[in-house]
C-alpha cells in the first residue's frame, strides 16, 4: 500500500489481491459460525465472487472466524455450499457490520460455475479495471 497526499486529502494505493471478480448482488445466504452449530442465520449478499462474498450481519464477527455458508445463486438456480473465513469486518452506519468472507473450502465445480456466471454479467472494461490496483481517497 502506498501513500500520496494532495489537496489536503490522503490517497492510498491498494494492490488488488483478489483472484476473482465480484458482482454486486443481493442473493439469500444462510451462514453459521463453525464453532456454533445451532446458530444459523439468514441475510443477503452485498457482492459475490468465486473467491468470496460480502454481507451485512447483525452481530460482530471477528476476523479469522470460520463460517459455514449456503449461498442461493439465483441466476444459476442452484445452491452453493462453502466454508469461509472472515477477512474483514467493520461497523456500518445503519445497524450491524459488513463482513468480507473468503471461501476456503468449496467444490471446484461450484467455484468454476460461479466464476463463469460473474464474468458473464461484468463487461470487459470493468473486469480490467477491477483486477488492477486502485486508489482510495481519505478525507
Amino acid at each position: 500500500m502506498g501513500f500520496l497526499e494532495g489537496w489536503g486529502r490522503k490517497r492510498y494505493r491498494y494492490e488488488n489481491t483478489r483472484q476473482y471478480l465480484r458482482l454486486k448482488a443481493s442473493w439469500p445466504i444462510r451462514y453459521r459460525l463453525v464453532s456454533d452449530p445451532g446458530g444459523e442465520r439468514l441475510t443477503t449478499t452485498q457482492d459475490v465472487g468465486a473467491g468470496g462474498v460480502s454481507l451485512v450481519v447483525e452481530e460482530e464477527i471477528s476476523k479469522g472466524s470460520r463460517l459455514q455458508i449456503e449461498l442461493s445463486v439465483t441466476p444459476l438456480d442452484r445452491r452453493v455450499d462453502a466454508e469461509g473465513e472472515v477477512v474483514r469486518q467493520f461497523p456500518i452506519k445503519r445497524s450491524g457490520f459488513e463482513i468480507g468472507v473468503q471461501f476456503v473450502k468449496m467444490d471446484p465445480q461450484d467455484r468454476s460455475a460461479l466464476n463463469e456466471m460473474v464474468q458473464q454479467f461484468i463487461p470487459a472494461h470493468r473486469q480490467a479495471r477491477e483486477l488492477s490496483p486502485w486508489w482510495r481517497t481519505i478525507p
